[in-house]
């Protein structure tokens, strides 16, 4: 087996699938169809890179795909959702992951990304679930799934799912 670490390195994530959140109303999330050990990537948030002035505004604005990165840098998906990280939920308390601090910059594209790490081990069929960040709060946050909601059967026949070996361009070291 690969250790996390080399995954990270190396531009791994691991497999997932796209199905209906938990989460009453919030469409649809991301589950894990392998176990993730703490610092597993999970996917890649990709977007426009944006500082907190512009997410504020956004935010303001209705916008649904913003997620914060660190204090200065903010990451806007909103013409980027057919990508595995934007069916990420925020689960308040019950957030299994989080979003890398580094926002980090393909050179041949110049599409600007974040890595979506486990915080802890996440077994298949559980949701992926990251804090946003506090530019984006989601109005249904009270209708949150109980802890025996969280995991499901993972059905490994989704339409849409992540490559066990998708070659990174830069390294994603957090």
């Amino acid at each position: 087996a690969t250790p996390a670490s080399h995954k990270l390195t190396r531009g791994w994530t691991l497999h997932t699938d796209v199905r209906p959140s938990l989460i009453k109303g919030a469409g649809r999330g991301l589950f894990a169809l392998e176990r993730a050990r703490k610092g597993d990537r999970l996917a890649r948030y990709y977007g426009e890179l944006i500082g907190p002035a512009e997410a504020e505004r956004r935010a303001q604005h209705g916008a649904q795909y913003i997620v914060q990165a660190n204090s200065k840098q903010f990451i806007d998906a909103a013409t980027y959702k057919e990508q595995q990280g934007c069916y990420t939920n925020d689960n308040g308390p019950h957030n299994n992951a989080r979003i890398a601090t580094k926002v980090n910059t393909c050179p041949e594209t110049g599409m600007h990304w974040v890595s979506i790490l486990a915080k802890k081990t996440i077994l298949p069929g559980t949701e992926i679930y990251v804090p946003y960040g506090k530019a984006f709060r989601r109005s249904w946050r009270t209708s949150l799934p109980t802890p025996a909601m969280r995991a499901v059967p993972a059905d490994v026949s989704g339409a849409l799912r992540t490559a066990a070996t998708t070659p990174a361009t830069t390294t994603a070291s957090d």
